[in-house]
């Protein structure tokens, strides 16, 4: 009878021991820690995926950016060769009428004087170690009708063909058009782009209270800068 209460007792022992084990697997199954590890993997694989995708948004970004920047140099020099131009073709007109072949030496003299400083602003035409007339812009803006090779190297005029003058004037006009019209396709396609990244952002980001904003001291601190709260506020919504 003893050793049956025995064989009884251990079979409970055992009986609660097993039970206890399951209950300890099914508990490390179901643990809230590994739910979270989960979490935080699959978090980290989405920011990896966006990470892919931001990158090559970045280096876009950044090639516009760059462009733009040329674009604004050539822009500048092409006013300032229009200026120097206008001088150039002034004595051109000039020499149709000179009457002795020393005038026209003179004028050629004064001629040779202007065209080497459109020359020197031609040649420090410069952005990013390079000029800004010489740089592709068909491969980065196709939409574009801007054609460099339309303004060529001023060294080639000549005081005495006055219709190249005439035409090289109109060159730098029509480039200068073309050029200010690419610029602001750039920007459009810069602001269009980062536009639609911002809506393809991660939507669980919390937005900002605006309870927490104090308007007074916001608008103390940007000293009438042209910011406005709503202004902000938008851009961090």
């Amino acid at each position: 009878m003893k050793i049956s209460n025995i064989e009884s007792r251990d079979s409970s022992a055992k009986n609660a021991l097993q039970a206890k084990t399951q209950n300890s697997t099914t508990s490390a199954k179901t643990s809230p820690q590994i739910k979270t590890s989960q979490k935080e993997i699959s978090k980290v694989e989405s920011l990896s995926k966006k990470n892919d995708t931001f990158e090559p948004l970045a280096i876009s970004v950044k090639n516009a950016n760059l462009t733009i920047g040329s674009l604004d140099v050539m822009i500048d020099t092409i006013k300032t060769l229009q200026i120097q131009n206008k001088d150039f073709s002034k004595l051109a007109t000039k020499f149709q009428k000179v009457a002795t072949q020393d005038k026209a030496q003179h004028i050629i003299k004064q001629a040779d004087v202007i065209k080497g400083e459109m020359k020197q602003t031609f040649d420090s035409a410069m952005f990013e170690n390079e000029n800004v007339f010489s740089k592709n812009y068909e491969s980065l803006i196709p939409e574009s009708k801007l054609n460099t090779n339309k303004i060529t190297s001023p060294k080639t005029l000549d005081v005495k063909q006055i219709e190249n003058l005439k035409q090289y004037a109109n060159d730098l006009d029509t480039q200068k058009k073309y050029a200010k019209e690419a610029k602001k396709i750039l920007q459009h396609k810069v602001e269009e782009t980062l536009a639609k990244t911002t809506q393809s952002t991660d939507s669980s980001f919390e937005k900002v209270d605006l309870s927490k904003l104090n308007t007074q001291e916001f608008k103390a601190a940007q000293s009438g800068r042209g910011i406005t709260l709503d202004r902000v506020m938008s851009l961090l919504h």
